[in-house]
């Protein structure tokens, strides 16, 4: 899955959106995005450092939740989270880059259909999630949740990846479906609106998709902390926010540094040679290739902390049947499996 940024012309949120990943662009969009390219790069690759973000609560609250009193949050836990809760809606935060919201149990449940059972391939329901993205990117509801998950995680650059809109009778006949095969799946009580939209973006830095949900997972070859993906997932009924995730949020605490990048073609020669003995030739005939930001935990760290934001070349490849993926550091040639 080839990276393509899009930019459009509405920028004036201060937040981009994109297809996600495609294998090219389709001529009669060019009058609202332009395609980055990833050589021309190189003078603004940088390198950072990060940390959790720490959410203002009273700004998600206002966002969020109805009838919203400041006073009405509590102390934060002694493991840093904090829950929050107003009628039937809660906000759940945490102190290392994790929000979850929902309106009620019902959309809990809606948004478990969306990301569990549609977006994870699990039904057999035909939906190009990268299309759907591109064609509501520009609506009016899409584009208020936009502003008001940006006012939640500060302005920060993020990009419609994914996404999907189903009526309520869809939905309903998707869950009557998927009720024969899931023994004890929890179910809608009430539908309160009439079209519902799932959202999943990523977020973005220097016109570079960082690490999201729908990359290749990333195989380990020692003990290490693994990198986590960033993403935001979103439902709206009717326009509505009723559930929102976050996950790996961080905030970049420096300017960064200028690096040197390890060109595509320098990544790919590293890559056949660390796995010169165990891959074939074959394999490398059929790749794809990106560049992206990887989130790099602490790797000595007794918990799960990030460190920096690293560029480094997602190649993918594949023999035809099976796909595997391997992440050379753009800055150092390093091999993201051994923490490198």
């Amino acid at each position: 899955m080839k990276k393509i940024y899009m930019i459009p012309l509405i920028l004036s949120l201060g937040i981009f959106f994109c297809n996600g990943c495609s294998k090219e662009i389709e001529r009669e969009d060019v009058t609202q995005v332009v395609e980055v390219n990833e050589d021309g790069l190189e003078e603004h690759l940088r390198q950072y450092s990060i940390q959790w973000m720490e959410f203002d609560k009273k700004i998600a609250c206002d966002v969020l939740l109805d009838d919203f009193d400041e006073s009405a949050i509590p102390p934060e836990q002694e493991n840093g989270t904090t829950m929050i809760e107003v009628g039937d809606s809660s906000l759940f935060l945490t102190s290392n880059g994790a929000l979850d919201y929902q309106r009620n149990q019902d959309a809990a449940c809606i948004g478990n259909l969306f990301f569990y059972y549609l977006f994870g391939d699990l039904t057999n329901m035909e939906v190009d999630l990268y299309d759907e993205a591109k064609r509501i990117q520009t609506e009016s509801v899409v584009q208020k949740a936009g502003k008001e998950i940006g006012l939640i995680i500060g302005n920060e650059e993020f990009l419609l990846n994914r996404a999907s809109s189903l009526t309520r009778e869809e939905l309903r006949n998707l869950e009557e479906v998927l009720k024969e095969v899931e023994t004890g799946m929890e179910v809608v009580g009430q539908w309160q609106a009439e079209e519902y939209m799932a959202l999943e973006y990523v977020l973005v830095k220097d016109n570079i998709a960082i690490m999201g949900l729908d990359e290749p997972q990333q195989p380990y070859v020692i003990d290490i902390w693994g990198a986590q993906a960033a993403y935001i997932q979103a439902i709206l009924g009717d326009g509505k926010i009723l559930y929102l995730s976050m996950r790996g949020m961080v905030d970049i605490i420096d300017e960064g540094q200028d690096v040197i990048r390890i060109t595509r073609e320098q990544a790919v020669e590293i890559a056949k040679s660390a796995e010169a003995d165990i891959v074939s030739d074959d394999v490398w005939k059929n790749q794809e290739i990106w560049l992206e930001y990887v989130p790099v935990p602490d790797w000595s760290a007794s918990v799960l902390k990030p460190n920096t934001l690293t560029p480094y070349w997602c190649i993918v490849r594949s023999d035809g049947e099976l796909e595997s993926v391997i992440r050379i550091n753009a800055v150092t040639g390093g091999n993201l499996a051994y923490g490198e």
